[in-house]
């Protein structure tokens, strides 16, 4: 910043423009508004974006930092650019602030184990995906299971299944919750999970992947349509051998905050 506003020369006051876009700071808000333009907005990484926006916000200038988190939100449309934010998120302990942008999901109610072969696939769930009673006691792989509730905290929100259901192989769990939508319309359940995940909404099945993998942001998406209102989403999640977890989103199309 002190060399872009000390030289006339060309080239530093470049390498200068650069190094402020790539390292936003909220003393440079008027020089980053000057030397980026819509057209350069968007073609910026992120992670410079989401640090320009708070550079924008905590100077003061909250119209232009909302125009910033505009163009963000059309970016969100892969795991990367995800975990881009988090870091952000996680380096300027804002956490909290960026939390809504991505439609993470932390509240859930978990189930398991029961039985599963990842030969024989997916089988018919043990109850109702439509509506799933959180006060039943059902017949798991080793006896009666109960509901539990979870709220999982970080960034991303990973769901470690070993730490809630006793640690095993060839099983499957599952977890349910509720997805408010104040208007219903198009969106997106983007998933990751260790191993295979098969997904239910409002009693529908809308997503089966008997997949063998570690869990990470958005390796699987479905578009979906919400209703207005509650809406039930249930996961299946199995295991086959070592992590066992997973990860869930909800976004609007491509991946945007709904």
């Amino acid at each position: 910043l002190a060399l872009y506003r000390a030289t006339n020369r060309d080239e530093q006051r470049a390498r200068a423009a650069d190094g402020l876009r790539r390292f936003p700071v909220a003393e440079a808000a008027e020089e980053l508004i000057a030397i980026v333009n819509p057209d350069q907005i968007g073609g910026m990484p992120v992670g410079a974006l989401a640090g320009m926006a708070t550079a924008l916000r905590d100077a003061g200038l909250t119209a232009k930092a909302d125009e910033v988190l505009g163009v963000i939100r059309g970016k969100l449309t892969d795991g990367a650019s995800v975990q881009a934010i988090i870091h952000h998120a996680g380096d300027t302990g804002s956490l909290a602030e960026w939390e809504p942008l991505l439609g993470f999901v932390r509240d859930w109610q978990i189930i398991g184990s029961f039985p599963f072969s990842k030969d024989a696939g997916f089988q018919a769930p043990p109850f109702d995906p439509a509506a799933p009673d959180f006060g039943a006691t059902l017949v798991g792989k080793h006896g009666d299971v109960t509901w539990k509730s979870h709220t999982q905290d970080g960034l991303p929100p990973h769901v470690n299944l070993m730490g809630i259901i006793a640690a095993e192989d060839n099983a499957t769990a599952f977890a349910a919750t509720t997805v408010h939508s104040e208007s219903g319309g198009p969106a997106e359940i983007r998933a990751g999970s260790d191993d295979g995940l098969r997904l239910w909404l409002n009693g529908e099945e809308v997503h089966a992947n008997n997949a063998d993998r570690g869990a990470a942001i958005d390796q699987d998406i479905v578009p979906v349509t919400l209703k207005t209102g509650d809406n039930v989403l249930v996961a299946e999640i199995c295991q086959n051998a070592g992590g066992w977890g997973f990860m869930l989103r909800v976004t609007g199309p491509k991946g945007a905050a709904r």
